[in-house]
């Protein structure tokens, strides 16, 4: 038994009836994450750069042993254009905390 294929019209698309992000959606899909991030990076910010003390050896017992954190240097950070925001300040936060 086979089913009786119905022919199918393709449905034009009407811009006024396309959805459109609300303003609160945006705002938590995009706005709020950025502040989020922000946030946790200007509170951390003085743990991240504080210099990390390390185990001396014999060659080193009467120096001073600790890893200095330093930014390498360029960033480059490349915005899709579905969520501009969210994933273009994103990486911006960490880059500029570095």
């Amino acid at each position: 038994m086979s089913v009786p294929r119905v022919p199918c019209r393709p449905v034009p698309i009407r811009w006024d009836t396309q959805t459109v992000l609300s303003a609160t959606e945006s705002e938590m899909s995009e706005i709020v994450i950025i502040q989020v991030e922000i946030d946790l990076a200007l509170r951390n910010l003085r743990a991240w750069m504080k210099d990390e003390k390390v185990s001396k050896n014999l060659a080193t017992q009467l120096d001073s042993a600790f890893i200095h954190k330093e930014p390498f240097g360029l960033v480059l950070i490349i915005g899709p254009w579905n969520y501009p925001l969210n994933l273009t300040l994103v990486p911006l936060v960490g880059a500029l905390a570095a």
